[in-house]
């Protein structure tokens, strides 16, 4: 299991710095980020992994949370203030927004056909 945690630029101004060390034209030298040109992989093939999720994970997971708003079921957290956002219409999950149409959700299947 992992945990994500946001931290602010004005909490974490090392990394912030790091970060913005590629997007510089020209090189800038910091006295606590040592820079190294590697010309070649550090880490073998064997060592990266890969996460697979199901398709419609994200998709089911919305469909479940306005499905259950519907029969009265609440849900609390961060999920239920999201799903605020999406209605069903029929099977079809749709994002609504202030002043734009309602936008289909899409599977990573469907989307990859559409493009």
């Amino acid at each position: 299991m992992a945990e994500i945690i946001h931290i602010s630029r004005e909490h974490n101004t090392k990394v912030d710095s790091l970060s913005k060390l590629t997007s510089q034209q020209r090189q800038v030298q910091h006295n606590f980020i040592i820079q190294q040109t590697l010309h070649s992989p550090t880490v073998g093939v064997e060592n990266f992994f890969t996460v697979t999720t199901k398709k419609d994970d994200w998709i089911r997971s919305y469909k479940e949370v306005i499905k259950n708003k519907e029969q009265g079921i609440e849900t609390d957290g961060i999920m239920a203030r999201k799903a605020a956002n999406f209605i069903l219409i029929g099977d079809e999950l749709n994002k609504r927004g202030f002043s734009i149409p309602l936008l289909k959700c899409l599977s990573q299947e469907q989307s990859e056909h559409v493009i």
